[in-house]
């Protein structure tokens, strides 16, 4: 189980949350339905404006959400810290969004040439 950190590059309203769910595949079309059609797998404030964390995720591709709404001035997006443990990695796929959602897609899976 891994514990994913980020942040925002842009700063949000105190007491805005930020939302994970999971995916299949980062399309933007597939994962904006799956915000319209589903719960997120988890959800929890940012902190300082900026900082957010997700705990206990299972290898697997996942897309954190920001409402466009939540943030100051300007819209950001929620970028991951990349890294590598226990013979896997995590990897943002990109940042992008629409003009209502923020999304920062990523995957935490085994490294291609971990050793046994």
């Amino acid at each position: 189980m891994f514990n994913v950190t980020g942040e925002l590059t842009a700063g949000v309203e105190e007491g805005s949350e930020i939302f994970l769910y999971p995916i299949k595949d980062a399309d933007l079309d597939s994962i904006l339905a799956i915000i319209r059609e589903c719960p997120p797998l988890q959800q929890t404030l940012i902190k300082d404006s900026y900082y957010f964390y997700f705990d206990n995720l299972p290898p697997g591709r996942y897309a954190p959400m920001v409402p466009i709404t939540s943030f100051i001035s300007g819209q950001g997006f929620p970028i991951v810290d990349e890294k590598q443990y226990l013979n896997y990695s995590l990897e943002l796929i990109y940042h992008g969004g629409n003009p209502r959602y923020s999304l920062g897609p990523f995957v935490i899976q085994p490294l291609l040439n971990a050793s046994s």
